[in-house]
């Protein structure tokens, strides 16, 4: 009878025991899902299968699912919204990178929402690994870049006008250094597109600093190899130089 009894006090303790281990694993549990809720980004835990097994709340809000984690879904299912075969070139997942490196990887893709519209993201990944050193699970953090790869292309086309425009562009401070100038004010210039900081000629300069000083646009004509061509000079005060903009007018000086 005694020993029955302690027996039974041993098998007591350990459920009161495997009881508070499994509340502490559950609180654990808690805390962690509260942590990767708190970021704004979307937050994925993957095994080496690509399965999702933790997600946070913006992960799932991208999804427009009420849970992710334990859902079976693959990480490619959710950001391309179809399975992609892992040996298809067109599944750039860092996982290969990663299990070689063993080191986290930064990269950028192309992932398209529930209607199908492209979204930039940037995913930055880095490898869980066990006592052992081996990669077991991966943590992902994917970032919505779309507004800021649009805005880098705007700003990437922008720059393109003056370069594009047939007719000559410069841009010059107000000590006459010439800071840019197109293909066709490089002419003028007798030097190369790229041959920036250049001095302007005096007259140049001139025109430059009379801008500047009264803060209103001027006009300048140049004459060169028989063609004439003639200048908006715009002063932008705050920084310092002005934008030419020219035009050949020679033709109307003729009829004139």
């Amino acid at each position: 009878a005694e020993q029955l009894s302690q027996a039974n006090q041993g098998l007591h303790t350990e459920i009161l025991q495997r009881a508070e281990a499994e509340q502490q694993l559950v609180a654990a549990h808690g805390f962690l899902q509260d942590v990767i809720n708190a970021f704004p980004d979307v937050v994925h835990v993957i095994d080496l299968e690509h399965r999702i097994i933790l997600a946070n709340r913006t992960a799932c809000e991208a999804a427009d699912r009420e849970a992710l984690a334990g859902s079976g879904l693959t990480r490619r299912e959710v950001s391309y919204h179809r399975n992609i075969p892992p040996n298809d070139l067109a599944d750039l997942c860092p996982i290969r990178e990663i299990t070689t490196s063993k080191a986290p990887v930064t990269v950028e893709h192309v992932h398209h929402d529930s209607e199908g519209n492209a979204v930039f993201v940037e995913i930055c990944s880095a490898p869980i690994m066990d006592v052992s050193g081996q990669i077991v699970q991966i943590i992902e953090i994917i970032r919505d870049v779309t507004g800021r790869k649009r805005a880098e292309a705007e700003r990437a086309n922008l720059s393109k006008f003056p370069s594009e425009n047939p007719h000559p562009v410069l841009r010059i401070a107000a000590d006459g250094t010439v800071l840019y100038a197109n293909a066709a004010a490089a002419l003028l210039l007798a030097v190369e597109q790229s041959g920036s900081h250049q001095v302007a000629p005096p007259q140049w300069r001139d025109t430059v600093a009379e801008a500047l000083a009264s803060g209103s646009e001027q006009k300048h004509e140049i004459e060169s190899q028989g063609r004439i061509f003639g200048f908006h000079v715009v002063p932008i005060k705050e920084a310092n130089y002005a934008n030419w903009y020219g035009r050949d007018i020679t033709e109307r000086r003729r009829i004139e």
